[in-house]
């Protein structure tokens, strides 16, 4: 598995930061990707995957006169999305095979960021219901595993998928 520990911590941040109302009116006033040039890393909180790193820290950089707050944002949520693209890599690295992949959490909630993912990744990015409880019930499954003697796969069957955000092609 790879993570980011502050991906939507990211979006929120830029949004305050930048006076933006809601993250929801940040994500809407996010620059098309051709217009930009800015760079987000984002590591505001440490990380780590596919850095163990917890002091490792958030830049932006290629700022110019023409960088606003919307091509802040767009910045965060593709350093975020190509953050999580370098994890696939790890992994694909060390044999692991990617079967699907599945986003939680409150940049699940995106639709423009779920596609800024896929793209990223090259592959499409799946919704499931109940996202939000995803952490919990993937401890829940593990004690269980630990508990019951369970195989993986009776234990830790995936929820159906509610969408799929696929790739762009101009943006793989």
């Amino acid at each position: 598995m790879t993570v980011m520990l502050s991906a939507a911590a990211c979006l929120e941040w830029v949004a305050r930061l930048t006076g933006f109302t809601t993250v929801e009116d940040a994500l809407a006033a996010a620059v098309p990707a051709v217009l930009r040039r800015e760079v987000f890393l984002p590591y505001l909180s440490g990380e780590r995957s596919p850095y163990d790193d917890p002091l490792a820290l958030g830049v932006f950089f290629g700022l110019s006169m023409d960088t606003d707050r919307a091509r802040l944002v767009r910045a965060v949520l593709e350093g975020v999305a190509f953050g999580l693209a370098q994890g696939q890599e790890v992994l694909e690295r060390t044999g692991s095979p990617i079967v699907d992949v599945s986003v939680i959490g409150g940049g699940a909630r995106s639709l423009l960021w779920c596609g800024l993912l896929a793209s990223a990744l090259g592959r499409p990015v799946f919704l499931r219901p109940g996202g939000e409880l995803g952490p919990a019930l993937g401890a829940a499954r593990l004690a269980r595993l630990g508990v019951t003697g369970e195989t993986i796969e009776r234990g830790c069957t995936a929820a159906p998928a509610e969408s799929a955000s696929e790739p762009a092609p101009e943006l793989v």
